[in-house]
């Protein structure tokens, strides 16, 4: 039995009994979504207001809530097409916030350290975060981003930005 076997073993085998006890008391897996999501987010604001270690724990607390919903939900039979959009769009929105919270604790210390080099360091942290996002399966409501149409929808969204971003008067309309 190799390493990965045994410690998945051991974890399991310590969250079974916890999952099995709030299966027995019905709570509903996007009741455990809603307060994972909730006390991650208030460490992002513990991030923001400088106490980084409650931030850190908050963020493991949330990650267990993260844990029991899928299981609880599979448990229940109550796993489906919505709970699992609505698990992982918190999820991103967790992240976004949390990461939030860490550029906001780093631009207070921007001018003590006398660079940005943080800032930056923390959006390529959220933006590799956010890429590595779990892949859906294509369908109705879905937009292929592997084909020409999403190419050209992608360099008209950008030219229109950088259209309306260094030429203002084209947001106003015309003026009379």
């Amino acid at each position: 039995m190799n390493l990965r076997k045994a410690i998945e073993r051991a974890v399991v085998g310590s969250v079974q009994p916890i999952t099995d006890a709030m299966v027995r008391g019905r709570i509903h897996p996007n009741i455990l979504t809603t307060l994972g999501f909730l006390i991650t987010v208030s460490s992002a604001f513990l991030f923001h207001s400088h106490h980084v270690r409650t931030a850190g724990v908050l963020i493991l607390v949330g990650g267990i809530f993260d844990i029991f919903d899928g299981r609880v939900a599979r448990a229940t039979g109550l796993d489906s097409q919505f709970g699992s959009f609505y698990d992982s769009t918190l999820d991103r929105f967790s992240e976004i916030a949390v990461y939030a919270g860490i550029l906001s604790l780093y631009n207070d210390y921007r001018a003590d350290l006398g660079e940005v080099f943080m800032i930056y360091a923390t959006m390529l942290a959220m933006a590799g975060s956010l890429a590595a996002k779990k892949r859906l399966a294509p369908g109705e409501g879905t937009l292929p981003t592997h084909g020409p149409l999403f190419v050209v929808l992608l360099i008209g969204t950008v030219l229109l930005v950088g259209l309306l971003h260094y030429v203002p008067s084209l947001a106003l309309g015309p003026v009379v």
